[in-house]
């Protein structure tokens, strides 16, 4: 009996014990505490029930337009007082035209046709159809009936543009480096006519006389048509010249001068922006300042009003007056960005759009929704809230962000520095993290929020970086990669001092960050695309290298995919198969199944090392895949593709332009894509 009470209490001994008991942390190996630490940060993802996946190719729905905020340069049609055109000097905005008096607007030029950093726009006045304009670039623009043509002028900017009013065909240009030009035939061929010897901005033609403004030397004046010059007001900035008989206005920084008889004197002090005199009552004269908004005159510009009620961005870069009406006045509203004030690099992006007043600027109202942004470049959304979508534009106006699941959208104001410029210039991949966290790749470093996107703060170095993913299993760990740099080390510090691609690793949630490239060529003269964890292991990552680069010239060379198996501590190749090295981006499906976009279309992988070609031949720009394994491609021209039986078949998701898809994402089943030049849409619950 004592036998069997023995066995009992062992029995109940062995049961009562552990079966793992741990150890205290201290008593174990060290590389056993590192271990230890990384899975006590580890979120346990299977006891989230995941959303349900798409069974059939989901119907999608545009969202929201990106309100647009910079405007260059505005003008009424002399002859068809109702039409209009503007001009924006930021990327991909281009040339806007208004039949209504500036209530609608429509894109008719932009940079799918070359049209990019516009600065001056001009309307034949006698042919509402025939409009010109001029660009950063050095070329110059002729729009008929629609449709452009352009033709390089200068390898510097042209800022200077104006149509001689009683001889319609003679047009004349002034370029950054001081060249006077001029068309007898209506642009269609030029001939270089002198040499102002200043960069030259306002054009205006009067008859025999010809005005022009420079930024460093003042006003010039010429009686033989361009031929020769008289420096007559110097040593100063002009920004725009208005004239009615023989009164003349002059826009410049530290106020409006005015030339009645005799010599200029000073009639308002501020920092205007530009002067306009209504053509059919010369009494009347507007000005748009840099800070104060709108200032009026009705005795000619002897005394000056503010007339700013209801405008929010103070800063107003363009005014046009209606022809026949002058109550009636469109503005814009501008950041001087490439413009000819050579401010090349704002820390602002906050221009607001265009205003209209009707009774003479006693009221002004905002006209939204017509002049909109659609140079989408990335989208991102929280995946604890599908209602908070952020989107990044190319080289244009900067972060956008929708609280409402897209029924608007607004302009996210608040920047490293003043303004919001570096965040938002050149925006490469976004990812919103398990917490919420915001974090942004782009020209200028890696950037994180927070607060939705309230505040930002730049973490790392200050470098072009473009692929970044955070851990799933461990939001601490981020990995980004960078690519080449070529600009000015000027316009972002240490631009020199890591030359080349190189691949950047966070175990602290962006705050710090240490260069994690073993195995990786580093300083090759490539461009890290992409990066992406393995959804079913988080020890496995991988990242996309190809030749080229948004708002960069074409790298050297494409590197195909590394893979890494301990976190991105170590990097090996894993090219075996691949027939294109330009991979633009990869994802891991809950199948265990790796899918690789490329130039020559997609590839999948059983192991993450070798791969087999797919149908889908087209160029691919993104890959999303769901929770069930459902598989969306996004194409540089073909819009989205999704394979519903692991990349086997495809088919096309119809609802949606055949266009660039600059960026695909998921948040709670709902599929979201960016679509360069038509903007943001979603699928139908």
């Amino acid at each position: 009996m004592k036998k069997w009470l023995i066995i009992l209490c062992i029995i109940l001994l062995i049961s009562c014990t552990p079966k793992n008991a741990e150890q205290p942390v201290e008593n174990l190996h060290p590389s056993q505490q590192v271990q230890k630490a990384a899975q006590s940060s580890i979120k346990d993802l299977s006891t989230t029930e995941p959303p349900k996946g798409f069974t059939t190719v989901p119907k999608m729905e545009k969202l929201a337009e990106l309100p647009g905020g910079h405007i260059s340069d505005i003008e009424f049609s002399p002859s068809s007082p109702n039409i209009l055109y503007l001009a924006s000097n930021v990327n991909a905005m281009g040339i806007w035209k208004s039949t209504d008096s500036g209530e609608t607007w429509l894109r008719i030029y932009y940079d799918d046709q070359a049209g990019t950093h516009m600065n001056t726009v001009r309307v034949d006045p006698k042919n509402p159809e025939i409009v010109y304009a001029t660009d950063v670039h050095g070329y110059f623009s002729k729009g008929l009936n629609g449709q452009f043509t352009r033709s390089e002028i200068s390898k510097t900017a042209l800022f200077g543009l104006a149509i001689d009013p009683l001889q319609p065909s003679n047009i004349y240009l002034g370029t950054e480096d001081g060249m006077f030009w001029k068309s007898t035939d209506s642009g269609e061929t030029w001939n270089k006519i002198s040499n102002v010897g200043g960069t030259i901005g306002p054009i205006l033609v009067d008859k025999d006389n010809i005005y022009v403004g420079t930024r460093e030397r003042g006003l010039f004046v010429s009686r033989d048509l361009g031929n020769t010059w008289i420096n007559e007001y110097k040593d100063i900035e002009i920004i725009k010249i208005a004239k009615v008989n023989d009164i003349i206005f002059l826009a410049t920084p530290v106020g409006i001068l005015r030339k009645t008889t005799g010599q200029f004197e000073t009639v308002m002090n501020r920092n205007v922006r530009t002067v306009e005199i209504a053509p059919s009552n010369p009494m009347i004269v507007y000005a748009g300042t840099a800070d104060d908004a709108v200032y009026k005159s009705v005795d000619g510009g002897t005394t000056w009003i503010k007339f700013s009620q209801g405008i929010q961005n103070l800063d107003i870069g363009a005014l046009a007056i209606n022809p026949t009406n002058p109550d009636m006045v469109i503005t814009g509203t501008n950041i001087w960005q490439w413009s000819y004030h050579g401010e090349s690099f704002p820390t602002s992006t906050l221009g607001e759009g265009i205003y209209k007043t009707t009774d003479g600027g006693n009221n002004w109202r905002k006209i939204e929704g017509k002049f909109y942004d659609r140079d989408v470049d990335t989208i991102a959304v929280d995946p604890n809230d599908p209602n908070n979508i952020y989107v990044g534009t190319e080289c244009s106006r900067g972060i956008y962000r929708s609280l409402d699941g897209g029924k608007s959208f607004e302009f996210i104001n608040g920047g490293p520095e003043e303004g919001s410029f570096d965040i938002g210039h050149y925006t490469m991949k976004m990812v919103v993290d398990s917490d919420s966290n915001v974090f942004l790749t782009g020209r200028f470093g890696i950037t994180k929020s927070t607060d939705n996107g309230k505040t930002w703060s730049i973490t790392g170095v200050r470098r072009h970086y473009h692929g970044i993913a955070v851990n799933p299993y461990n939001s601490n760990v981020i990995i980004a990669g960078t690519s080449p740099e070529y600009f000015d080390p000027a316009m972002g510090p240490d631009s020199s001092e890591l030359p080349g691609a190189h691949i950047v690793r966070s175990v602290d949630g962006g705050i710090t960050w240490e260069l994690s490239e073993t195995g990786f060529p580093a300083g090759t003269h490539t461009s890290i695309h992409d990066v992406a964890f393995d959804v079913n292991n988080p020890n496995v990552v991988y990242i996309t290298t190809t030749h080229e680069e948004i708002g960069l010239p074409d790298t050297e060379e494409a590197l195909g995919i590394y893979k890494s198996i301990d976190q991105g501590k170590s990097w090996h190749i894993v090219n075996k198969g691949l027939t294109s090295l330009d991979v633009d981006t990869v994802k891991v499906s809950p199948h265990n199944k790796v899918f690789a976009g490329t130039k020559k279309g997609v590839f999948v992988s059983n192991d993450g090392e070798r791969w087999n070609t797919t149908s889908l031949k087209f160029e691919v720009e993104s890959i999303v895949i769901d929770t069930i394994g459902t598989i969306f491609v996004g194409t540089t021209e073909n819009g989205v593709y999704a394979s519903l039986d692991d990349g086997l078949s495809w088919q096309q998701v119809t609802s949606i332009p055949n266009a660039k898809i600059m960026g695909l994402t998921l948040s709670k089943g709902i599929l979201y894509a960016a679509v360069n030049d038509y903007g943001i849409y979603r699928s139908i619950k």
